[in-house]
């Protein structure tokens, strides 16, 4: 599509601007939103009563980024998780002094409210005892869902196979700051499509719907080729049973 020739409709207009990442969760009838801004250096709410009030609901910055050190650049694809009743924050940052040091960071709310109890620094994720891969390189995008009474995590590692390539990676959670087991490769970009300009997997989210479980994920470089993939398997199913998901060869959002 040119985007300078087409015709602006409903579906195709902009939810909220200026923002990157965008991620909503619904809890007990209130919607909650954040995203990237766009200087990448602080951490957004919104809440509202319905999806369509979150268009024009006010912001609430809950976290900023230090003056130097970790957690002072590239602060990324923040995305908000009720866990064991206490909110967390997920979220990507770097350092001034190393922009592409991306590592997950986590927050912790102090209250019940997350509009407007403190928040506190948890540090980095940490991994499993015998796991010496997770984190060690590039990583970001990390999401998180409950499945079955199992917590488990997925993001977005770059690796060097004669060149940088961005998989996916699961892990169980032994609780909301600690994985419990080593990463598994869950997803690379195999395809041609997931392969535009940078071999990139990336950006994943979790969906429950009937029978199975599907995760979406972006794939390519950040031009007009980036596309949207998607993995899915039984609800039944062990998500760290590699063998029980399924891949689509073809991009479900262009």
């Amino acid at each position: 599509m040119n985007r300078y020739d087409y015709k602006k409709t409903r579906l195709n207009t902009p939810f909220i601007e200026q923002r990157a990442d965008p991620f909503v969760l619904r809890h007990d009838d209130r919607w909650y939103f954040t995203a990237s801004v766009p200087a990448y250096d602080s951490i957004v709410l919104r809440a509202a009563d319905s999806l369509e009030g979150l268009r024009g609901a006010a912001e609430t910055t809950v976290w900023r980024a230090h003056e130097s050190g970790v957690m002072s650049k590239h602060i990324w694809a923040p995305e908000l998780h009720l866990i064991g009743g206490r909110w967390y924050i997920y979220f990507a940052a770097g350092e001034k002094d190393d922009i592409w040091n991306i590592r997950p960071w986590v927050l912790a709310c102090e209250g019940d409210d997350p509009m407007k109890d403190p928040w506190r620094e948890c540090g980095m994720l940490k991994r499993a005892d015998g796991d010496d891969f997770s984190f060690t390189d590039f990583s970001l995008d990390m999401t998180v869902f409950e499945h079955n009474g199992g917590l488990y995590c997925v993001w977005a590692e770059k690796v060097s196979v004669a060149r940088k390539i961005s998989n996916l990676y699961i892990a169980r959670m032994k609780d909301a700051l600690t994985l419990d087991t080593p990463q598994m490769l869950l997803s690379s970009p195999t395809y041609a499509w997931e392969r535009h300009e940078f071999w990139v997997n990336e950006g994943p989210a979790f969906v429950r719907h009937g029978d199975r479980i599907f995760l979406t994920y972006s794939a390519s470089d950040t031009s007009p080729a980036y596309c949207m993939g998607l993995l899915w398997a039984d609800a039944d199913a062990d998500p760290m049973d590699i063998s029980a998901w399924h891949k689509s060869n073809r991009p479900v959002l262009v």
